[in-house]
């Protein structure tokens, strides 16, 4: 057997039966039990709503949305307005990394792509499903860890 328990040549299994016996006293339930269910409730639905309105609050505050640009003149002149502030005042890291030049080429190619609707939902939505299988990863894996687990206690 590997692990602490070899360690410690058995000290800590009576702690360990402690601890186990505490929580299914307490919960009525195993701790694998318990850690599925609070992994559970951290990535439901109402859970990951809650986790975007504080992110979108902390960012932002509380902002009242910008109305729709329905004039297209406006639109195209808004559009202008922000490529020409981002492109003079890149952020000074991408300038040390990567040079002045490129990186003016690589915010106006980042700024055209991102006009495009489908582009840009496209890039919300990869960026939401990598932070939701980093923080709650996927099924396979948890059963990976349940198993190993599993296998540690015989």
């Amino acid at each position: 057997s590997s692990g602490i328990n070899a360690e410690y040549g058995g000290h800590l299994q009576w702690p360990r039966r402690q601890i186990m016996y505490l929580v299914r006293i307490t919960f009525g339930s195993t701790i694998e039990r318990q850690i599925y269910r609070a992994m559970s409730w951290a990535g439901s639905e109402q859970q990951v709503f809650w986790y975007i309105q504080t992110f979108k609050t902390c960012m932002w505050g509380d902002v009242v949305p910008c109305p729709e640009l329905t004039d297209p003149v406006m639109r195209e002149h808004m559009r202008g307005k922000v490529r020409i502030s981002l492109l003079n005042t890149p952020p000074h890291i991408l300038n040390v990394l990567f040079g002045a030049n490129k990186t003016r080429k690589g915010l106006a190619k980042l700024l055209d792509t991102m006009e495009q609707r489908c582009h840009t939902k496209h890039c919300f939505y990869t960026i939401i499903e990598l932070l939701l299988l980093h923080l709650i990863g996927t099924d396979s894996e948890r059963n990976k860890r349940i198993k190993l687990s599993m296998s540690n206690k015989r």
